[in-house]
Parts: C-alpha cells; structure tokens; sequence
C-alpha cells in the first residue's frame, strides 16, 4: 500500500525499553539465530517458553548474497520471530506456526539493532494472535500481528 508522505505533528508511542547499549548479548533465540548471523540482547521472556518476549536483534548477515541488507529488510524478517519471542506456550508441548504477518510501519527502521516486544493471546480453540511491537534506537517505528496456528507439538530433540 503506498500512501502520501506529508508533514504532520507525530504522536508516536511511547518507548519504555532500555537502550541497546544498556543490554548484553545472550543466547535468546536457542538454536534459531541464522547460524550465527543474528545477534539479541534478551530483556524479558525466552524463546520456546511462554510468556512476553522482548528483546534487541541485529542481523549481520546477508539475506541476498553481496548485498547489504537495510534496516527495512531487516525489519521484516524479524517480523517472523515475535510468535517465538512472544510465546504462549512450551514449544516441546505446543508448536505455534504463523499463518500470516502484518507489519504497520509508522516510519521506516533506523540503524543496526531492532526490538520485538511480543505476546500471545488465545481462546484455546487451535488458533491465537501475537502482537508485536517494533522499534529501534529513536523509538516505536511499527506494531504488528501474526495469525497462529496452535498444534500439538514434537518432542524438540524427537523425530519431525
């Protein structure tokens, strides 16, 4: 959707997280950081457990060879993580695909590190949502949402 750019007053949403400068590097993702290629400063949650889940990512890595990726591209590859940062539920239990990602840019990503704050809400009725907000170093700078579909899950060290 394209829509016209014109000067307004901004009314962005507040950005209660700390800095990723106030945050140390950790293992949040288990086992999904893209070989190695995504870093993340973990402040809340973890991923496969539930609950909230926030935390900085950065991505040093190319998407496409040779190519630097920018924060926009950056942005909307993290968009698939907030259903694992933001879980309802253990992942050895429960397995919680998206079915689709909607991602609400009030203004385009900045810089090198990005942050999901994420959660999971369900009626218990096989499917749920998770609600992301995004933002980088100045701020909110998108909210978003994945349709879930909920399943009973596979042992994580079991077959596929």
């Amino acid at each position: 959707m394209l829509a016209r750019d014109l000067d307004t007053p901004a009314f962005p949403p507040a950005q209660p997280h700390p800095s990723p400068d106030e945050v140390t590097d950790a293992d949040f993702l288990v086992g999904a950081s893209m070989a190695g290629a995504i870093r993340t400063r973990p402040i809340m949650g973890r991923v496969r457990e539930p609950g909230r889940g926030v935390a900085w990512m950065r991505m040093d890595g190319e998407v496409v060879l040779g190519v630097p990726a920018s924060p926009f591209v950056k942005a909307c590859l993290f968009a698939d993580f907030g259903n694992g940062v933001g879980s309802a539920t253990h992942a050895h239990e429960w397995s919680y695909a998206n079915l689709d990602i909607n991602i609400h840019f009030f203004r385009m990503p900045r810089g090198a590190w990005l942050l999901l704050d994420s959660f999971t809400e369900g009626a218990g009725n096989g499917h749920a949502l998770t609600q992301t907000l995004f933002a980088d170093a100045e701020g909110v700078y998108a909210k978003g949402t994945q349709t879930i579909f909920v399943a009973p899950g596979q042992p994580i060290d079991g077959p596929p």
